[in-house]
C-alpha cells in the first residue's frame, strides 16, 4: 500500500472515531423535548430539618389534590418543587402529575385542566378548526 492511502485511511478512521464519539456522547444526554410544559425542579432544601417555610402541609397539598381529582389514586406522597419560580407540591397520581401552590392552596396544574397561560398558537388553531367545522354545517 503506499503511504497516501494510508493516509487517507488514517484520516477516514479519525473522522468515523471522532463523529462515533459525538453521537455516543449525545445519545447519553438526556433530551428535552417538551419545550411548552413549565420549569419543575427539586426545590433545595438549606438543611435535612429545614424545610422551607410554606403555607400548606403536605397532607393539605394531598386534600386539595383530591378536590381537583376526585377518585384519583394517589401513587407518592407530595414533594416540594419548583413551579416555574412558585413553591409548589408535586402530587403523582394515576391520571398524570398535579401540581399544588404551596402557599395559596391553589391547583397550577393538573390532568385534564388547561394551562393557565395557553400557548396563542394553540389558540389560533382552535379558532380556525371551529371556523372550519361551522362551514361544514352551513354546507350540510
Amino acid at each position: 500500500m503506499d503511504k497516501k492511502a494510508l493516509w487517507v485511511c488514517a484520516l477516514i478512521s479519525a473522522f468515523a472515531l471522532i463523529f462515533l464519539g459525538g453521537v455516543v456522547a449525545a445519545l447519553q444526554q438526556p433530551s428535552n423535548t417538551d419545550t411548552a410544559a413549565p420549569a419543575v425542579t427539586q426545590a433545595t432544601l438549606p438543611a435535612a430539618s429545614s424545610a422551607p417555610a410554606t403555607a400548606l402541609s403536605a397532607a393539605q397539598a394531598l386534600d386539595v389534590a383530591r378536590q381537583a381529582l376526585p377518585g384519583a389514586q394517589f401513587l407518592q406522597p407530595p414533594q416540594l418543587v419548583d413551579f416555574d419560580g412558585i413553591v409548589a407540591y408535586e402530587i403523582s397520581a394515576d391520571r398524570g402529575l398535579i401540581y399544588i401552590d404551596a402557599n395559596k392552596r391553589q391547583v397550577l396544574s393538573a390532568p385534564g385542566q388547561p394551562m393557565a397561560q395557553p400557548n396563542p398558537a394553540n389558540q389560533q388553531y382552535v379558532r380556525e378548526h371551529d371556523e372550519h367545522e361551522e362551514s361544514e354545517r352551513d354546507d350540510g
